[in-house]
C-alpha cells in the first residue's frame, strides 16, 4: 500500500509538472502576445495622435476660412450700403437736375412765346401794304 501510494504520488507529481510546463508554455505564449499587443496599441496611440493633430489643424483652418468668410462678407455688407447710399444721392441730384431741367424748359417755352408774339407785333407794325405812305403821328 506504501508502494502505491508513493507510485501514485510520484504520478501525480509528473502531472503536476506537466501541468506547470504547460501552464509555463502558455504564460511564455501569452507574454509574447501580450508584448504584440502592447506593440500595436502604441501604433495605434501614435496613430490616433497624429490623425487628432491633422483634425486639430484642419478644424483651425476652417474655423480660419469662416472667420474671413465672415469678415469679408461684412466688409461687402459695409461696401453695398456705401454705395446704395453714394447711388441714392447721385439719383437725389439727378431728379433735382431734372427738375430743374424742366423748369428751365417751361420758362424758355414761355420766353420763346413772348419772342415770337412780340416779333409777330413788331413785324405787323412794320408792314406797310403796297402804295401805302408814311404817316406822320405829327
Amino acid at each position: 500500500s506504501l508502494k502505491e501510494k508513493t507510485s501514485q504520488v510520484e504520478k501525480y507529481k509528473r502531472e503536476q509538472d506537466t501541468m506547470k510546463q504547460q501552464v509555463d508554455e502558455t504564460n511564455a505564449t501569452n507574454k509574447v502576445q501580450v508584448r504584440k499587443l502592447e506593440h500595436q496599441l502604441v501604433a495605434v496611440g501614435k496613430e490616433l495622435k497624429e490623425k487628432g493633430s491633422l483634425l486639430t489643424e484642419a478644424l483651425k483652418e476652417r474655423d480660419f476660412a469662416i472667420q474671413q468668410s465672415q469678415e469679408s462678407s461684412y466688409s461687402l455688407t459695409i461696401k453695398t450700403e456705401e454705395l446704395q447710399k453714394q447711388l441714392d444721392s447721385f439719383n437725389r441730384s439727378l431728379q433735382e437736375k431734372i427738375l430743374e431741367t424742366n423748369i428751365k424748359t417751361v420758362e424758355c417755352a414761355k420766353w420763346e412765346k413772348k419772342i415770337r408774339e412780340g416779333l409777330r407785333i413788331s413785324s405787323q407794325s412794320c408792314w406797310r401794304p403796297r402804295g401805302a405812305a408814311f404817316i406822320s403821328s405829327k
